[in-house]
């Protein structure tokens, strides 16, 4: 078996990299085959020594409790990992390796009869002077206590990959066993990811994503799509505490289901503090599902049409959801030029939009929902109907026919069309002249022609000259017809 290089850990860790450190160290030490006991300890004594303020003992035992539910790596793929850096591997015997570290981080002292194997020169200069010693156990733990995280950062040049490390070879990233993380709804909702559900306010989708809380807990079918089953933590800012107990009692929700409920976070989306915070969050609820209602209430100081702020935003949802291991779903609004139709988008700048795994839109006809994915980085997209079925107590969830697989191609709308045929024949044309003719046959905004061209850029219906400035630069380009 193969001992790996555990990653190195800064002397003090500051409050913003504490669950980050911490998961990384705890990921670092499962892929070994280290225990949830022996993760967690190590864990406790890091932060008490490293963190500037340590972390909640709760929090540290919430990290290490998410981090063991990934199998370990497989041993040839260590191995495998290990020749590649170009130094013989540090065999264990007796166990030696990254448990026993962890052991002697402890307190706990090393096991006797250990034997080593190293091939690499710093390791052989180590066992050098362990070998030279009267007392090797003695001469081990004294040396250990100044250089051991040294030693082992050093017996590899290149660390494993991993989330953190954005440098790594190709045959990095097919020798390392990366887990792949289990989709919470079978196709509609993976695994690790961040899923935007979109949609007019007060059309059922909050109930519906209240629904499909209820199912993930209890690990129960939701409209006819796989489960697996896992606590659920809702952050709910919308909704008062009295009505949102209404609404799990008329969905038939019950006491027992693994169901966390914080109505509210100290920090927002325009902080990266809100990232440990909600982090925080899932790891005392051992959430693997975290949804957020709804995403205007969580945006703080984010001008929500600024492009570089909302990549900013799908940036920290995406790494909250690396860091808890949970996959995130947001509920959020739509604007008024597509609510309802087919073409319907997200609010907002098109940067969050790019910057997400899953968008889902859900649209209202009576009492029947229309839920389509418009983007699934995962799997095909999902398309399917439900109808709400209300009684006097109870409100259900039924869904009409089959589940639809595939990009449904979207109708033009009068918007689409006008810019259409300015843009006939293929000639170039500049942005504020299409803008100034929509409007006048439309009567809608500019900003609404202007959302328009980026969707039908999106869609490969119109192109921009890239030698232009860009659609997002706010000053006039060069666009035509495909």
């Amino acid at each position: 078996m193969v001992a790996e290089p555990l990653p190195h850990v800064p002397d003090e860790i500051a409050a913003g990299d504490r669950n980050k450190e911490l998961t990384s160290l705890a990921g670092s030490m499962r892929r070994r085959g280290v225990s949830q006991a022996a993760i967690e300890a190590a864990l406790l004594t890091e932060n008490a020594e490293r963190c500037k303020p340590p972390l909640p003992d709760d929090e540290v035992q919430g990290i290490a409790h998410s981090v063991a539910r990934y199998p370990p790596a497989k041993a040839e793929a260590r191995e495998a990992e290990a020749n590649h850096q170009g130094k013989g591997p540090l065999q264990q015997k007796n166990g030696f390796g990254p448990s026993v570290i962890a052991a002697f981080l402890r307190g706990e002292g090393l096991p006797k009869g250990l034997v080593f194997g190293y091939a690499d020169r710093r390791w052989l200069e180590l066992l050098e002077k362990l070998q030279g010693a009267d007392d090797p156990q003695a001469a081990f733990e004294a040396l250990a206590t100044k250089t051991i995280r040294e030693q082992i950062e050093k017996a590899s040049s290149i660390p494993p990959p991993g989330r953190h490390r954005p440098v790594y070879s190709i045959n990095d990233l097919l020798t390392y066993d990366l887990p792949v993380p289990r989709n919470v709804v079978a196709d509609f909702i993976p695994g690790e990811s961040v899923v935007v559900v979109g949609g007019v306010e007060g059309i059922g989708k909050s109930y519906a994503m209240l629904d499909l809380c209820l199912a993930v807990a209890d690990g129960k079918l939701w409209q006819g799509l796989a489960v697996s089953q896992t606590a659920v933590l809702l952050v709910d800012k919308e909704n008062r505490a009295v009505r949102l107990k209404q609404r799990v009692l008329k969905l038939g929700g019950t006491a027992d289901l693994p169901l966390t409920i914080a109505e509210q976070i100290t920090h927002n989306l325009d902080a990266d503090e809100f990232v440990d915070e909600l982090v925080h969050l899932a790891m005392q609820a051992a959430a693997g599902l975290i949804v957020l209602d709804s995403l205007a209430d969580f945006l703080g100081e984010v001008d929500e049409n600024s492009n570089s702020e909302m990549a900013g935003v799908a940036r920290r949802l995406r790494e909250a959801s690396e860091r808890s291991g949970a996959a995130i779903v947001v509920i959020h609004h739509v604007p008024k030029s597509t609510a309802g139709t087919a073409a319907q988008t997200l609010r907002g700048a098109s940067a969050f939009a790019g910057g997400v795994d899953v968008i889902t839109q859900v649209t209202r006809r009576g009492n029947t929902l229309t839920i389509r994915q418009e983007k699934n980085r995962i799997a095909e997209p999902l398309a399917f109907d439900t109808k709400m079925i209300f009684t006097d107590d109870n409100l259900t969830f039924e869904r009409i026919g089959e589940v639809e697989r595939g990009q449904p191609e979207l109708p033009l709308n009068a918007v689409d069309l006008a810019i259409s045929d300015v843009l006939k024949g293929g000639a170039w044309h500049q942005s504020n002249e299409v803008k100034t003719a929509v409007t006048k046959v439309t009567n809608v905004t500019e900003k609404t022609v202007r959302t328009h061209l980026n969707q039908l850029k999106e869609r490969g219906l119109i192109e921009t000259d890239p030698a232009e400035p860009s659609q997002s630069s706010g000053k006039p380009y060069a666009v035509r017809r495909i």
